[in-house]
């Protein structure tokens, strides 16, 4: 069970190296460093395409699973430098504001909700 991003900080690491590959292959597709298909592998994301390549290590994450705790502690980190992010700025416009005062909803409801109903309110979407 991942209880920590201590658990998977090589992962993160090789996703965000893969981010920045996807990122330049985005903006320079003369590059034809990756293939069309694993372009679409990775349109919807980084986790996304890494399970479409079956890699590895993401499959064993996904099979030993994280704790709510884990989940919560990485969500509330995220959220709060959004906040300060935005606080930081000399002269946020209106679209700023707006998000911020979405990440402090956010991050409010965190705290009262269950785990499992924040991510139903926030990371599912319908098409």
């Amino acid at each position: 069970m991942i209880n920590s991003r201590n658990d998977i900080v090589s992962l993160l690491k090789e996703y965000i190296v893969t981010q920045q590959e996807y990122v330049y292959q985005f903006w320079m597709p003369e590059a034809h460093e990756w293939n069309v298909k694993k372009q679409v592998a990775y349109y919807n994301g980084i986790v996304l395409g890494k399970f479409r390549e079956k890699d590895a290590f993401t499959l064993q994450v996904l099979k030993e699973g994280v704790t709510d705790q884990a989940l919560y502690d990485e969500i509330k980190i995220n959220l709060e430098r959004h906040i300060k992010m935005i606080e930081g700025l000399e002269q946020p416009d209106i679209m700023n504001k707006m998000q911020m005062e979405s990440y402090k909803r956010q991050r409010d409801e965190l705290s009262r909700d269950t785990i499992d109903d924040w991510i139903s309110n926030y990371c599912t979407s319908t098409i």
